[in-house]
């Protein structure tokens, strides 16, 4: 998880991540932690309440890359080793 130096963390901070990990896909490589209620978009996913589709958004404030996504990422730098 990535956090950028001036973000506010809510008190449910731990509950909501908790309960954006159980709402991702097991193949998710990353996830962008943002919210601002005039910033919701028409991205509902059925049955999800913590996620949403992706958007174009003006700041991103946090993220999560998973260890998967984490070695995708490596693996696209220039000599980097490529691991499942």
């Amino acid at each position: 998880m990535v956090l950028e130096d001036d973000v506010l963390i809510a008190e449910t901070f731990r509950a909501e991540v908790a309960g954006i990990l159980d709402e991702l896909p097991k193949t998710w490589d990353h996830c962008y932690l943002f919210w601002h209620a005039q910033c919701w978009r028409e991205g509902e996913i059925p049955g999800k309440r913590h996620i949403q589709r992706a958007f174009e958004t003006w700041g991103t404030v946090a993220y999560m890359v998973s260890r998967k996504g984490a070695h995708k990422l490596l693996g696209r730098i220039a000599g980097a080793p490529r691991r499942p």
